[in-house]
């Protein structure tokens, strides 16, 4: 747990004045452990402030976070894929689909799934209460004419 940088300058300020770094973890209510990271860290630094992450570069800029975010809001049911293949297009970008989904989740935007057969989309409970030959989903010859023309 990271502590902020009014509770490292007050800690500094208790060791200062004799306290141990127990002591001081225990009038704080912090881990000791942490106590110790921000002693050690305004020792080196000089600073109250943490150091800035370590994270990963990101492979968008802001302006290619907005196509994203403009292409699923224009489209809903476009998939991750066809949208990197759009900004790959566009932009000339090349990103992973899940950092597509990552920027939709980033915006709380999530996916629209679609389904290929409108029989498809009937609730299995109301397949068991109508129980009509026309909801049980496609004959055998039409998976016959689907086979035949792949």
């Amino acid at each position: 747990m990271p502590l902020t940088p009014a509770q490292v300058a007050q800690a500094v300020a208790l060791i200062n004045q004799g306290l141990t770094q127990r002591e001081v973890a225990t009038v704080l209510n912090v881990p000791r452990s942490s106590m110790q990271y921000a002693l050690k860290r305004y020792q080196d630094t000089g600073r109250y402030t943490r150091r800035s992450g370590s994270g990963g570069v990101r492979c968008t800029s802001a302006r290619d976070d907005r196509f994203i975010v403009l292409e699923i809001l224009r489209n809903r049911f476009l998939t991750a894929v066809e949208i990197r293949q759009r900004l790959q297009i566009a932009r000339g970008v090349n990103v992973s689909k899940r950092t597509i989904r990552r920027r939709m989740e980033e915006v709380n935007l999530r996916a629209t799934y679609t389904t290929s057969h409108s029989w498809a989309q009937a609730s299995p409970q109301l397949w068991r209460v109508l129980g009509q030959t026309q909801l049980r989903g496609p004959s055998a010859d039409w998976w016959r004419c689907c086979k035949a023309s792949d």
